[in-house]
């Protein structure tokens, strides 16, 4: 007993005597108002301001928090109560020239709101206002060395209008595939979509990834030359079969895209 007792005093002062952990991680860096991490600019991650469609500014910082560039756009009201949002925002995309940054502002929920293009500078470069929607980042990918961006009418009904777009995507993750956007040369490098049977000549099954499931997604099927040829709303359900009838052979892109979110793979129809 006295045994015991002495090794749970001998304990206890040790955990007494203990020095406090101070912090080991020096603060660097303080933002200077409400941020969020931008991951799609080639020239390395940055911070951005947080978004107000009525502010006519938005400024992109260093990781250090020093001033990279202000993104300049005229102040827009959000009619009828649609979200209207920025995105793509990046330096050779939507032109070939790296040493300006651009951007999209449009709706992801109403399509009356339009899409257009801005420099970083104010410029407008593309305006397609009022009747087109977009997906946000998930809206513009890459397919054999180019750049498209899918816009729609009717995010349920379509139709969906594809344009190809002078740039290309950056690629600054690593892994061939930047934030918020897609490079679909295949399977995407997130793991694509699990489709089977694949080839085939009648109908096939799209396995909906966990992160899509329970959500409103939207299935798009597109040929070679970037044509949608058939779209359907999956309305949360894991997986979705559809028939290919009609459809001539060759390669096609399954592309599932859920809000700012898109994942694609590669559909081989046989011949018949």
């Amino acid at each position: 007993m006295k045994s015991v007792l002495f090794q749970s005093v001998l304990l206890l002062c040790c955990i007494t005597a203990s020095p406090k952990i101070q912090a080991q991680f020096p603060v660097v860096a303080t933002s200077p108002e409400p941020v969020s991490r931008l991951s799609t600019l080639s020239s390395g991650h940055k911070f951005i301001s947080a978004w107000n469609s009525l502010s006519g500014t938005r400024t992109i910082y260093n990781p250090d928090f020093s001033v990279h560039r202000v993104l300049n756009f005229p102040p827009l009201p959000n009619p009828f109560g649609a979200e209207v949002r920025m995105s793509n925002i990046t330096e050779e995309l939507f032109d070939t020239d790296p040493s300006t940054i651009e951007f999209a502002i449009g709706s992801v929920s109403d399509p009356s709101v339009g899409v257009r293009v801005f420099r970083e500078d104010g410029t407008e470069i593309f305006n397609q206002t009022p009747g087109l929607g977009m997906f946000g980042d998930g809206g513009v990918y890459e397919n054999n060395g180019v750049a498209y961006m899918l816009l729609y009418e009717s995010q349920v009904d379509g139709p969906y209008k594809v344009y190809q777009l002078p740039g290309h995507l950056p690629c600054i993750d690593c892994h061939g595939t930047p934030a918020g956007m897609v490079v679909m040369n295949g399977d995407d490098a997130s793991g694509g979509l699990t489709i089977f049977p694949n080839p085939t000549a009648n109908e096939v099954t799209v396995q909906v990834p966990g992160r899509f499931a329970q959500k409103d997604a939207t299935l798009l099927l597109m040929s070679s030359d970037g044509k949608v040829v058939r779209q359907y709303m999956l309305n949360g359900k894991s997986a979705f079969t559809f028939s290919v009838k009609g459809l001539a052979g060759g390669v096609y892109q399954c592309i599932l895209v859920v809000d700012n979110l898109r994942t694609s793979g590669k559909l081989v129809i046989g011949s018949r």
